[in-house]
Parts: C-alpha cells; structure tokens; sequence
C-alpha cells in the first residue's frame, strides 16, 4: 500500500482567517466550529486542516480551552473569585435576612392588630405584604446563588479527607447490644 505525504494545510499565519480562527479558538470553539465559521465566510477550509493549523501553532500545553495551562489558570483565576463572591454573596443573605424578619413582624402586628381602619391603611397593608414577598423571593434568590458559588468552589478545592469518627462506632455499637440483650 503506497502511503500518501500529508500536505501542508494552505491554513497557517499568513491566511487572512487566521486572526479571526485565533479569537474563537481562545473563546473555546472546537476546531469543527472555526471550520463552519471559516466555510460560512467563505473560506475553503476543513476541519483537518484548520485541526493540522491548529496543531502546528500551539503546543499540547499551550493549547486555549483544552490544554494543561489554560485549566490551570481557569482553576487559579476561579479560586481567587468565587471566595469573594460568596462572602458578597453570603452578606447579602444576612442583610436580606434582617430585612425579611423585620418587615414579618411589621406584618404580624397588623395582622394581629384591628382590621384596616381606612383605605389609607389597608394601602399600608398591602404594599408591606409585596414587599414582604419580593423580599422573600430576593432571599431564595440570592440562597441559590450562593448554593450554586459552594457548589462550583467544592469542584475546585482538592478533595477534603472525609473525617471518620472512629470512637464512636463501637460505642453505638457496644450500646445497641445491651439493649438487645
């Protein structure tokens, strides 16, 4: 079998989509999308060889979106953020929180009080009961995204060791049997 030489691609620096192809590359589009790109313009360009470019420019550890040193920026820059963003996060629940239990008792003492005088007050009442509800949903809100930024730093820290008791498994154990018997 007569094994064919691979051809230069035709798709390196010099092309006038390289530039473009390195800006969606860096945006984490697949060769296969650079390729679409390049074919909706107009270019005629593969995926074989925008790949073989692809390939040619950049080192396996270089590589954007698919290499070593981009996930371990992506890890680097993550960690230094999401700890602050729950500790905002975290205190906008806490002030949240405040605002929520003082606008319930509000609308406890009216509840518990006589019934609207006028329209004045029952105006009152029920402008305290929206906010009382948009308060709420802000805090389930704001509980989410918190949930969420725990979640996303969890799958950055390394693995904790889980912490086993021991000392206490026998006991339950040891108490459990004298029950029995």
């Amino acid at each position: 079998m007569l094994r064919q030489k691979r051809k230069a691609s035709g798709f390196d620096q010099n092309h006038t989509f390289w530039p473009e192809a390195l800006g969606l590359w860096r945006q984490g589009y697949s060769n296969t999308q650079v390729a679409a790109q390049a074919q909706a313009q107009g270019y005629d360009l593969n995926e074989d060889q925008v790949r073989y470019a692809r390939n040619r420019y950049w080192t396996a550890d270089e590589l954007p979106a698919r290499g070593a040193k981009w996930l371990r920026e992506a890890v680097r820059e993550a960690t230094e953020v999401y700890p602050s963003a729950l500790e905002q996060q975290q205190a906008l629940f806490s002030e949240n929180y405040e605002v929520f239990i003082a606008l319930k008792q509000r609308l406890l003492s009216y509840l518990n009080g006589a019934p609207p005088a006028d329209e004045l007050e029952l105006a009152q009442m029920k402008v305290l009961l929206e906010s009382y509800a948009r308060q709420g949903r802000l805090l389930n809100e704001t509980n989410d995204t918190i949930t969420v930024l725990q979640a996303k730093l969890g799958r950055l820290m390394p693995e904790a060791e889980p912490q086993v008791l021991e000392h206490i498994a026998p006991a339950n154990v040891a108490e459990a049997e004298q029950w029995q018997g």
